[in-house]
Order: C-alpha cells, then sequence, then structure tokens
C-alpha cells in the first residue's frame, strides 16, 4: 500500500535551486548544430525483431470433390504493408500454390456466394474473389467511390452482395453475373462507419456507427432512394443481421424484423425449427513458427490428412520476418547483443561478428525496455506492468500445442521465456506500463512503473531473480501529481535518479501539486525516497538525466514555452545547479509530457564519458547528439531515419535502435575499437 503523508514527513531533503529564475531565464540561446547536417552512414547486423504475418483464411472442401484446401495470406514488410501474398495449401499433397501479389492491408469480412470464396479488403476497399475450381483469385476492384475499407458484406436471395464501408460509411452492391458494382454513396450523418449490413430481395439495411447517435439506414435497391429509418443513443449498440434489428444497451428496444423495407414487430415463433446436424469441422491446420525461434529461414504448417483425420502432414513456407522496428538493445555476457522490437513481437538475440541469432516469443506484453544479467534477459512493457525473463543459453519453449509437442504455459516454471511478476494497478499504486529497468547494486531489478490509460501517476516497483520475491516501493507522498520523464542509477547501482514532469491528479485526495518539476532520488538498500531537488523554481517539466561523474548529474529542461532547452550539471550531494547552458529546440527530441521514457531518444553516459542523446529535426529524421558533461556544449554527429532510438556500445563502436535492425554507425566511434584479428 502507497501511503500519502506529506513527503516532509518522511524525513526528505528538499532543496531549493541555487540557480534562481531570473538568471535561467535571462540565459542567451545558443543554436543547435543542425544546419548542414550530413546523414550517418550506418550498416543493419544481425535479425529483425518482426514475426511472419501470416493469416489464415478458410479451410474448405473444394466443391464436388473430395479434396480440401487451406487459404491463407502473409506479408513481406510488416503487418502495416498494403500489400498481401496468397497461397492455397493442398491437403491432400501438401504442395503450395503462391498466387500473384494483390493490393490490401487485410481481408475484413469473408462469405462463400455462388460457389466463390469472396474477401472484403482493408486499404483498398476492394473486392476480391476465389474460384476454387480454377484455385484462382481475382481483383474485382473499388466497391465504393471515396471508402477505402470493405467492412461488412451481406449475400441476398439473388445472389448480390450488398457491401458496407468506412470513412465514409458508403453501401454498395456487387452483382456476380456481371461482376459489376452498384453503389449507393455515403449513409448516415457524421458516421464512420456502416457497422453492420443486411439486404433482402429490395433493400439494404445498413447501420450507421459514429459519434453522432446510430442511425439505422434503408436503401432501394433499384431507385437508390436512402431513408432513416430509426436512431438510437450513442452509448447502446445497434446490429442488423438474419433479416433483424437489435438494439442493445440503455433503454434497448425488443429486436425488430426487417422486411419488405419496413422496420416490424418480431412476429412470435409458432414452429419450432428443426434441428439440423453440424456439419463435421474441416481439417486441422497449425502454424507452427518455432523454427524461427531457432535461427532458421522456414516455418512449419502441420495439417491433417482428410482421408485420415489421425495422421499429420507438415510443409514448409518461407516467410520472411516483417521488419518491426527495434526499440531498444543490451549487452550479453560474450559480447552478443538482445533486443526487443514494436507491439508484440519476438525478442531478439544474435552474435555481431556473424549476424547470426534466434528469436523468442513475448507473448504477455508489448516490450518497452530490457536489461541483461549474464544470458539472461528481462524484458518488461504493458499491460499491468509484466516481467518476462529469457534465459538465451537455452532453448525456447513451445506456447501452442502441436502433434506430439505440448505446450507450456508461460509461467510454467519450465517456460522459457517465462512470465516471472506482474504488478497490480489502483489510482495511487502499480502501473500499467514498465518504461525503464534497472539493476541496482544489491542485484535486484527495479521497474519504473507508470499508471497510463485510466491512472495518472507512476511508481518503482522490484523484482529479485534470486528469489522470486516481488514489491513496491512506499512513496509516502513524495510522488503525488508527478509523472516520470526518465530515471538513471547513480553512485555504483546504490541510488536511483528520477526526472519528473508535474501532472495533477484529480485521482488523488484534495492537495495541491507542485509549481516546480523534481528531481527525486530513491535510496535502493533502503528503499526509501532521501531526497528531491527543484533544479528550475517555476519550471513543470524536466527530461534526461544522466551521472556523468559521481554526484553529478547532466540533465534537461524545457522552458515553459517549449521553444528553448536548459542544459544542465547538478550537484547532487550540495544540491545546487552549476552550470546551464540554453539551447533552441528540443535537445532529446520532444520534452517528456506526455510521452513515455522508453519511446523517444536515448539519454545515456556513452564509454567516453559523454552523454549520447538525440533530436528530431524533420519528418522521419533524427539527429544524433553528443553533450560534453564539463562544458555542456552539444555536438551533433549526423542524421539517422528514423523518430526514436537508443544506443547499445560495444568494443568502441556505437549501434542504434529505431529500425528493423541494429544499425552500426561506420563513422563514429565512442572509444578505442579493437584491432580485427587476423
Amino acid at each position: 500500500m502507497v501511503a500519502h503523508a506529506p513527503a516532509l514527513a518522511l524525513g526528505l531533503i528538499l532543496a531549493a535551486a541555487a540557480f534562481a529564475a531570473e538568471a535561467y531565464e535571462a540565459l542567451p540561446v545558443k543554436p543547435l548544430p543542425l544546419r548542414g547536417l550530413k546523414t550517418l552512414e550506418v550498416e543493419s547486423v544481425g535479425i529483425t525483431g518482426g514475426r511472419p504475418w501470416i493469416t489464415p483464411l478458410e479451410t474448405f472442401q473444394v466443391p464436388g470433390t473430395t479434396e480440401w484446401r487451406h487459404l491463407f495470406f502473409y506479408k513481406k514488410q510488416g503487418k502495416n504493408e498494403r500489400t498481401s501474398w496468397y497461397v492455397t495449401l493442398d491437403l491432400q499433397s501438401g504442395e503450395m500454390k503462391h498466387h500473384p501479389a494483390l493490393p490490401g492491408l487485410e481481408v475484413l469480412p469473408k462469405a462463400w456466394v455462388g460457389g466463390k470464396f469472396y474477401m472484403g479488403i482493408n486499404l483498398p476497399g476492394h473486392l476480391l474473389a476465389y474460384d476454387p475450381a480454377t484455385d484462382m483469385i481475382e481483383d474485382l476492384g473499388p466497391a465504393f467511390e471515396k471508402s477505402q475499407s470493405i467492412f461488412k458484406m451481406s449475400s441476398g436471395p439473388d445472389g448480390t452482395i450488398a457491401l458496407g464501408g468506412i470513412s465514409p460509411p458508403e453501401v454498395s452492391l456487387f452483382d456476380p453475373q456481371t461482376k459489376t458494382f452498384r453503389r449507393y454513396g455515403k449513409i448516415g450523418a457524421n458516421h464512420g462507419y456502416c457497422y453492420s449490413i443486411h439486404q433482402d430481395e429490395r433493400f439494404i439495411y445498413g447501420a450507421a456507427r459514429g459519434k453522432d447517435p446510430w442511425h439505422l439506414v434503408i436503401v432501394d435497391k433499384k431507385t437508390g432512394e436512402h431513408r432513416l429509418a430509426l436512431t438510437s443513443p450513442t452509448e447502446t449498440f445497434m446490429e442488423v443481421s438474419g433479416g433483424s434489428l437489435r438494439i442493445m444497451g440503455g433503454e434497448a428496444i425488443p429486436p425488430r424484423l426487417l422486411k419488405d423495407g419496413q422496420v416490424l414487430p418480431m412476429p412470435p415463433s409458432t414452429t419450432t425449427p428443426p434441428r439440423r446436424t453440424p456439419p463435421p469441422p474441416p481439417p486441422e491446420v497449425l502454424y507452427d513458427d518455432t523454427p524461427l525461434f531457432e535461427g532458421k529461414k522456414e516455418m512449419t504448417l502441420h495439417f491433417q490428412n482428410p482421408a485420415d483425420r489421425k495422421e499429420w502432414k507438415r510443409a514448409e513456407i518461407a516467410v520472411p520476418l516483417a521488419g518491426e522496428t527495434l526499440n531498444a538493445a543490451c549487452i550479453l555476457r560474450g559480447g552478443r547483443i538482445a533486443a526487443i522490437g514494436n507491439a508484440y513481437n519476438p525478442a531478439v538475440v544474435f552474435d555481431i561478428a556473424t549476424g547470426e541469432g534466434r528469436q523468442a516469443p513475448m507473448p504477455s506484453i508489448s516490450s518497452r525496455c530490457l536489461l541483461a544479467l549474464d544470458d539472461v534477459v528481462y524484458v518488461t512493457g504493458y499491460p499491468g506492468t509484466v516481467v518476462m525473463r529469457w534465459d538465451t543459453s537455452k532453448p525456447t519453449t513451445p506456447l501452442t500445442a502441436l502433434p506430439g509437442r505440448p505446450a507450456v504455459k508461460e509461467d510454467d516454471a519450465q517456460a522459457n521465456p517465462r512470465l516471472v511478476a506482474r504488478y497490480p494497478m489502483t489510482p495511487t499504486s502499480g502501473g500499467h506500463i514498465g518504461a525503464q529497468a534497472f539493476q541496482g547494486a544489491d542485484g535486484i531489478l527495479y521497474i519504473i512503473a507508470r499508471r497510463h490509460r485510466h491512472h495518472r501517476g507512476f511508481d518503482v516497483v522490484w523484482y529479485d531473480p534470486a528469489t522470486g520475491a516481488k514489491g513496491e516501493i512506499e512513496d509516502g507522498g513524495v510522488l503525488d501529481h508527478l509523472q516520470v520523464a526518465w530515471a538513471t542509477l547513480m553512485d555504483e547501482g546504490r541510488r536511483l535518479a528520477i526526472s519528473t514532469y508535474v501532472e495533477p491528479n484529480d485521482q488523488l485526495p484534495p492537495g495541491p501539486a507542485p509549481e516546480s518539476a523534481r528531481l527525486i532520488l530513491l535510496d535502493l538498500a533502503a528503499r526509501k525516497y532521501v531526497a528531491q531537488h527543484v533544479p528550475f523554481p517555476g519550471l513543470r517539466v524536466l527530461a534526461g538525466i544522466a551521472e556523468t561523474t559521481p554526484g553529478k548529474l547532466v540533465g534537461l529542461a524545457p522552458d515553459r514555452e517549449g521553444k528553448t532547452t536548459f542544459v544542465y550539471r547538478f550537484d547532487v550531494t550540495g544540491g545546487r545547479v552549476e552550470q546551464v547552458v540554453r539551447y533552441e529546440g528540443h535537445v532529446q527530441g520532444t520534452p517528456a509530457l506526455g510521452g513515455l521514457p522508453g519511446a523517444g531518444h536515448d539519454f545515456t553516459l556513452g564509454p567516453d564519458g559523454k552523454v549520447w542523446t538525440g533530436t528530431a529535426y524533420a519528418a522521419e529524421q533524427s539527429a544524433a547528439l553528443r553533450i560534453a558533461p564539463d562544458s555542456l556544449a552539444v555536438t551533433a554527429l549526423g542524421g539517422v531515419r528514423g523518430n526514436a532510438f537508443r544506443y547499445v556500445f560495444l568494443d568502441g563502436r556505437v549501434y542504434l535502435t529505431g529500425a528493423a535492425h541494429l544499425r552500426r554507425l561506420l563513422a563514429v566511434t565512442a572509444g578505442p575499437v579493437p584491432t580485427p584479428r587476423p
């Protein structure tokens, strides 16, 4: 339980800065050296943190035969690529047919109509038709005038297909006989979705959803006339399907019958529908990407033999690992590098000399940060601030069961990676996102846990790798109305310095928010907050900090307008600002306000004794920067593609995250580079 007593009751030292507001506000502004910046030469190393983006679509029996096929699509360059490659797998022979590339981000609605399999595409809003008789896919073209997504479809008694779109919520009708669309335009008012759709012989019924109340719109297929049939409050849910209208939530009305362009009372059922025996399920097809985790180039499909469902067959497919941006990286024993990617992508580890590596799934978390203890990588992120432990010296265990291979639950003692900790969150404790992680001198892992989405503020939580114990550090109200901007270890891992910005929190008991951002010191051995400092009275945002020499921090503080940044050196022992230099723009990308420490540019001490960071200066372009701790002079090393990156230093070489592969700087080093062995 995190107490909320006044901070001074805990004996904290609240030190006013020696640097007066009048002094720092009067400082001249120096330009950042970004003009004429040349792009740094880089080379990609290692393997990507991406995964194979494969999506199963349908397992079906070819009409009029005993043959079974499985249809799926995959991506070559990531989930956001607006091109897809389609493949049919013959379940009898195991042969695969690769179809030509087709436009589209993904398949949304699907339906069998007239013996063909129709697929509604998202971005662009095209309709595709797969003909099992010829094993061919045809692009039938755009379904709408403006909408770029087919969101819903409904087949009619005449064999036509009604289609509903997104942004705007348009409606159209496709005739498979003539292969033509009749486009009826937008339905509703300020709506974004045709959220559900139904058609009968003469009319199309579309439910329009958006910020305005729901609209049920009826379209005359022959004349194209639109008619608003009824509305329902935004907080309800409207669905049209199978000839009926349902409205749920709020003051919901009973189900209604949709017939002949009218909304009618639902007649009472007088007959018992005949009991139908469901058809047997299709043969099962399982996707196995564990070969990719061991560094192979193919993944495996396991599928049942249609003639004997007890027999399993295998087929391999070379699917590229769709590159996803690597967020952070760390050095393991022996000079190997581990890295994590965006969202719920795998972690990777590889030998920097050979580029060969392995992957490991991180199913429970969208990774944000990681750290290495010898061969073991600890990864944290969200939701709920979870910690995964990956022993890179051991094989990866499977999460899904395959023929002859049981699954291993992620929290099982034998799992690798293994879920070792999960922290709860309330409005005043815990966190939703593990934003930064450190190992203290005591061997304990300390994680900055931000309360995000529903709650404000942050905590520091801990996990003991030796015992598995975990907990939170009580703050006594010290962290109230503050949000973490950056943190760094001090005193050889005995203390943690936390840079914050003001974030008023109405979820706390009544009390004023501080007027100024604070530097807070946490004694890790005692697990107590022991001091807080105000470097710049009146400034509500502090950003990156790094310990450069014992007891000395170099940090950043954007001004009130966010147009300049104060680069300062702070004496933690004396509790005073020693030096300040003011620069135009943002030295560390953008102010921490509203962002995550794990989502922006790095701010870290390099092996050369200088602070390495970066800033965005153009679209998808950043500058790699270096700060001299003695003079606070900022040097621009060159331009780098991307909006955010982290540094990794190994044998004098400098590596960057922020792209699908780790990037090694060719002309920039951070110390002596060993001479290559002959």
